[in-house]
């Protein structure tokens, strides 16, 4: 399907003609996405491109904590080993500070891992939001000026709360 785009924002009175009764002319985009971010500038685009990029890193989070909860695993698990305990066996001769410290850098792998993720989805939808934001001011400061360009007449059919709520939507 063909989305068509209004070529003369000039006038909002009717899709069908302009306000002097001429047809209003439009413009057919084979791929709607086309004019999809043309409301950005660069600095939207730079922020929509560091939010993309903190959220890859945000969702790469959750496999490296995974191969980090492997690796503790197979730790923890080959500690206790297979060995033969001498007749005179003490338990208090195993050496568990070993895999105490072995269990505590594992510890601060989690907590490093958990801060940065933290830190990657806040800039994520920080930037992402922004972006938005930024654009949707840009939307409505020409909707706006569309309906300040209309004819004086055009205000006397149209509704004023339907206007409101189109500004502030």
């Amino acid at each position: 399907t063909l989305h068509c785009v209004l070529r003369n924002s000039t006038t909002w009175s009717s899709l069908r003609t302009q306000g002097n009764g001429n047809p209003l002319q439009y413009s057919c985009l084979e791929n709607p996405m086309d004019g999809g971010f043309r409301y950005s500038d660069w600095q939207d685009k730079l922020f929509m491109s560091f939010g993309t990029i903190m959220a890859i890193t945000h969702g790469s989070g959750l496999p490296l904590m995974m191969i980090v909860f492997g690796e503790m695993t197979d730790r923890f698990v080959n500690t206790g080993g297979n060995f033969s305990l001498p007749v005179n066996f003490s338990l208090a001769m195993l050496n568990s500070g070993r895999i105490l410290e072995e269990m505590t850098r594992y510890a601060y792998y989690y907590s490093g891992l958990g801060a940065g993720v933290l830190v990657a989805a806040y800039i994520q939808v920080s930037f992402w939001t922004l972006a938005a934001g930024r654009q949707i001011k840009k939307i409505r400061q020409e909707f706006f000026h569309a309906i300040l360009r209309q004819e004086i007449g055009w205000f006397d059919i149209s509704d004023i709360a339907e206007l409101n709520t189109w500004l502030t939507e």
